[in-house]
C-alpha cells in the first residue's frame, strides 16, 4: 500500500507541474507541446533531472543554474499541495471510478485556475470542452440538479449583472454556471462563500485593482470536495 500511495502522490504534484507550466505558457503564448522546459529569465533549456517535480527544485536551491535568477515559489507550492491532495483524497474515496471522477475534476479546475492566476483569462475550449466532459459523466446526477433550475437561472443573471459592472469576468460566470449543474446549486454556493471570503481577505492584503477569481473558487472546490468525500468514508 505504501508504494500506492507513493505513486498517488507522485502522479499529483506530476499534475500539479503540468498546470504551472500549462497555465505559464497559455499566458506567455507558448506551445505546451513543441518545446522543451525552460527557465522563464534566460530561456535556457532545464535539465531532465531540474523537472522532478519538488524535487528540481531543491536540487536548483530556487535558482536557475545559469542566469541564477530567482525560480517562482508558486510551482513548488502547487505541487506539493496537489501531490498531498491527490493522497488525501486516495485515503477518503471509496472506490476507484469516483476518484478518478474526482482528480480529473480537480485537475481541470486547477488548469483553468492557473491560467486565470497567471493572464486573467481562460481558454474557452478548455472551459467548455471540459464542462461538458463532466456534465457527460455525472449525467445521472445531474437530472436531479434540475430540480433547482429557476434558483440557477436567477443566480446566474444576478452573477451576469456583476459582470457588466466589472467585478467578474465572463469566464467566472461560466465556470460557475457548469459547477452549479455538475455539483449542484447549493454546493456551488458553498464554493462562492469561500472562494469570495478568500478573494476578499488576499485583496485586502494583495492590494490589486484586479484579482483571478477562479483560483479561489478552485480552492472551495477542492475542500468541497475534500468534504464530501470525507462524509462517506
Amino acid at each position: 500500500m505504501l508504494l500506492i500511495y507513493t505513486l498517488i502522490f507522485i502522479t499529483g504534484t506530476i499534475c500539479g507541474s503540468f498546470a504551472v507550466c500549462y497555465g505559464w505558457r497559455f499566458a506567455n503564448s507558448y506551445s505546451i507541446i513543441y518545446s522543451r522546459s525552460f527557465c522563464e529569465k534566460c530561456h535556457t533549456q532545464l535539465k531532465k533531472i531540474y523537472l522532478i517535480p519538488i524535487i528540481g527544485f531543491l536540487i536548483q536551491g530556487g535558482r536557475c543554474t545559469t542566469c541564477h535568477s530567482s525560480i517562482s515559489i508558486v510551482s513548488l507550492i502547487v505541487e506539493f499541495f496537489f501531490g498531498s491532495y491527490f493522497l488525501l483524497l486516495s485515503f477518503l474515496t471509496t472506490n476507484a471510478e469516483n476518484f478518478i471522477f474526482v482528480t480529473l475534476l480537480s485537475l481541470w479546475a486547477l488548469l483553468l485556475a492557473l491560467q486565470d492566476f497567471y493572464s486573467l483569462t481562460v481558454s474557452s475550449y478548455l472551459l467548455c470542452f471540459g464542462s461538458f466532459f463532466f456534465l457527460l459523466q455525472n449525467l445521472f446526477k445531474i437530472q436531479n440538479h434540475f430540480v433547482d433550475w429557476p434558483f440557477i437561472l436567477l443566480f446566474l443573471i444576478s452573477l451576469a449583472i456583476f459582470t457588466s459592472f466589472k467585478f467578474l469576468g465572463l469566464g467566472d460566470v461560466i465556470y460557475l454556471g457548469f459547477l452549479f449543474f455538475i455539483l449542484g446549486f447549493y454546493d456551488t454556493l458553498y464554493i462562492i462563500m469561500i472562494g469570495s471570503s478568500c478573494a476578499g481577505i488576499y485583496h485586502l492584503f494583495a492590494q490589486e485593482k484586479k484579482i483571478a477569481f477562479i483560483p479561489f473558487l478552485s480552492f472551495g472546490l477542492f475542500l468541497l470536495l475534500i468534504y464530501q468525500e470525507s462524509s462517506l468514508y
